[in-house]
């Protein structure tokens, strides 16, 4: 089939060169108007060998783009493997940045539970030495 189309473009070649020798000059034809061009190409060639020979190119190009299958179809197999492992991977680090998360959650109750204590001891630390004060000085006034 390439064949042909290479005889035919050569056949093109060949008679658009023959037309620009003939032609006189530009004022042989009108501005605009391609002169004509006759074409002829040869039938393709039915022998047996030239049968078998294509057959062989058709059955060899096959073979090439079955083999370019089975190569994206392994490199395909190797993309959703690592599909799976970096989905499995986030997983793990999602649960552990969660985990990591609920930590800080509980220590920051615990400190704001601390915290609260400890105003509430002063408090009534605050109140038991007022108290004492008082005891103390009525127990001089006394």
């Amino acid at each position: 089939m390439s064949r042909t189309v290479a005889l035919v473009a050569m056949a093109l070649a060949l008679t658009a060169s023959r037309a620009r020798a003939q032609a006189q000059g530009p004022e042989s034809h009108a501005p605009n108007v391609l002169s004509t061009v006759t074409v002829t190409a040869k039938a393709p060639s039915n022998t047996l060998f030239h049968r078998v020979w294509h057959m062989n190119e058709d059955r060899n190009q096959v073979i090439a783009m079955q083999q370019e299958n089975r190569r994206l179809g392994w490199q395909l197999n190797a993309y959703d493997k690592q599909i799976v492992r970096l989905e499995n991977r986030l997983a793990t680090v999602k649960a552990e940045h969660d985990r990591k998360v609920d930590g800080i959650t509980a220590i920051e109750n615990e400190t704001a539970e601390t915290h609260r204590r400890r105003v509430e001891l002063e408090e009534r630390l605050k109140k038991i030495e007022g108290a004492s004060v008082a005891d103390a000085s009525t127990a001089e006034r006394q």
